[in-house]
């Protein structure tokens, strides 16, 4: 040990000698500057440890960064909460036997745009255009404490806040301030959310499984054992939408749909709210209020095709395909039935201005405002009507 730091891999022989678990084997980890001499390659690297972190040849001390706090008491590590969005408990068993133990794994997801301080820059913004450097630090610990992290990274979507305000013209608007509390866009997957987890005394949650009939993708040539892709899906979040009101995500394409035949989909929706729950009326759908509606067209306020049905909500603690995935939240519709609703408005002299719609069964609607062109569709939005 000639850096005199008493320096140990991970995987030294002697930790396996004595049966030691995970984090007795990073005991010996800290300071190692790739000094200490082992066979092994996997217990160093060819860069140092030390503050140079893009290896430029200049320290960088400028304090100026964007602050996203997360309070770790035990109180306070609630989904909901703390960028908590889910957690997952699980017993496990030692490696050497004994008694299992709960662990849980809780899921952070920090919207970048949404930080509660500024440090540097005279509090002022300073764009997102060049991060280049990511800090974690932990205060206010009275005792010693191991954070286990996987899988830290930036996640991208390619499906947008619309930020205008969508409403439903026929129901008399008041000029409400604000449209919704919140609401979010997401991901949520089978890997990720496959397991939902329940607090003692509380009502059962909805896990994520796979929509009926859809198999997981399987991935060859990467390793030698065959694996199969995670399988996921858009989520959107929305608290407290106002009647008569939308929430909806959007994305921006360019495509020639004359080609396709049919558009399908599958819906999922369900609440937390105690008092839409208990409204639910035969099938679970709650009235005809709440429903999903996606837009395609040349824009998404003056010339789009709208498919809109009500929504049947999945009850807390069912796990089903089938009770998850609903068939009447299905969408199955034939590209000629819009084709065949514009010919009708055309023939009816319908304003073009004026959204007209043509009512399906069980609740569905298909809606043309202006003059869509599926030969040339720009953008495509999914979203949530009250």
């Amino acid at each position: 040990d000639p850096s005199g730091d008493d320096f140990r891999h991970h995987l030294d022989p002697a930790y396996s000698t004595n049966n030691t678990q995970l984090l007795g084997r990073y005991k010996d980890y800290d300071n190692y500057e790739g000094n200490s001499p082992e066979n092994s390659q996997l217990s160093s690297t060819a860069y140092p440890d030390k503050e140079d972190l893009n290896r430029d040849n200049v320290v960088q001390d400028a304090e100026q960064y964007y602050e996203y706090p997360m309070n770790l008491t035990p109180t306070t590590m609630q989904i909901g909460q703390n960028y908590i969005i889910d957690k997952v408990t699980n017993p496990i068993t030692p490696p050497n036997g004994g008694t299992a133990e709960n662990v849980t794994w809780y899921q952070f997801r920090i919207p970048v745009r949404e930080y509660q301080g500024i440090q540097g820059n005279g509090g002022q913004q300073f764009g997102f255009k060049n991060i280049r450097f990511m800090r974690l630090y932990l205060t206010g610990w009275q005792q010693a404490v191991v954070l286990r992290m996987v899988q830290p990274q930036f996640v991208a979507n390619q499906w947008r806040n619309y930020l205008s305000r969508i409403s439903d013209p026929k129901l008399g608007l008041n000029n409400s301030l604000t449209d919704a509390r919140s609401f979010n866009i997401s991901t949520v997957s089978v890997e990720e959310n496959g397991a939902s987890f329940t607090p003692a005394g509380a009502t059962p949650g909805i896990p994520y499984v796979q929509p009926p009939g859809i198999a997981r993708d399987t991935e060859y040539g990467s390793s030698s054992v065959s694996r199969q892709q995670n399988e996921q899906s858009l989520r959107l979040c929305v608290e407290d939408l106002t009647d008569g009101y939308a929430k909806a995500a959007y994305k921006n394409i360019s495509i020639n749909m004359l080609r396709y035949k049919h558009l399908r989909m599958y819906l999922h929706a369900d609440t937390q709210d105690p008092n839409t729950l208990t409204s639910l009326s035969t099938g679970n759908a709650v009235g005809d209020t709440v429903r999903a509606f996606i837009r395609m067209g040349t824009d998404y306020s003056q010339n789009y095709y709208e498919y809109s049905l009500p929504l049947h909500f999945t009850l807390a603690g069912q796990t089903t395909q089938t009770d998850v995935w609903p068939e009447a939240n299905n969408i199955d519709v034939a590209f000629q039935d819009f084709i065949d609703a514009k010919a009708e408005r055309n023939q009816r002299g319908w304003p073009l201005t004026v959204p007209y719609p043509k009512r399906l069964a069980d609740g569905k609607i298909i809606t043309i405002l202006g003059n869509p062109d599926f030969s040339a569709v720009q953008g495509c939005m999914i979203g949530i009507l009250n």
